[in-house]
Order: C-alpha cells, then structure tokens, then sequence
C-alpha cells in the first residue's frame, strides 16, 4: 500500500467484513504490519491484516510514475 490509496478497514475481527473507506496517509512498510488511515477528519492505525487495498488508478500528488524509478 502507498499514500494515497483508497482502502477498506475491517473493524470488527469476524466474517464478514465490516467496512469504512479510508485512505492511507503514512508510508506502509511490511515489517510494521500497522497502517495509518485517515477516515472522517481523523487518523487511525490498525493491524495490515484488517486492511484491504480498493483503489490505486486515482491521482495521488505521491504516487511516483514507473519511468521515474
């Protein structure tokens, strides 16, 4: 995941899921496991594995074009 992705968060830990839309707003790094969202005015962290990737096609101001790596 990367800034600026649209993702959904699963707060309550059963099946389903139990969703809120969020965006990512720090960078995500694996070994973490925790992502930091913003949802509502406010930022959230929550464990990786309650949060699923919706949306990357969007234009976000960090995402870096694949001819600039």
């Amino acid at each position: 995941m990367q800034i600026g992705d649209l993702v959904r968060v699963r707060y309550i830990e059963s099946d389903p899921w139990h969703t809120i839309p969020a965006v990512v707003v720090d960078e995500y790094h694996t070994w973490e496991k925790i992502v930091r969202v913003f949802h509502l005015g406010r930022r959230f962290s929550f464990q990786a594995g309650n949060v699923q990737l919706i949306n990357r096609n969007w234009e976000s101001p960090h995402k870096v074009k694949r001819s600039e790596k």
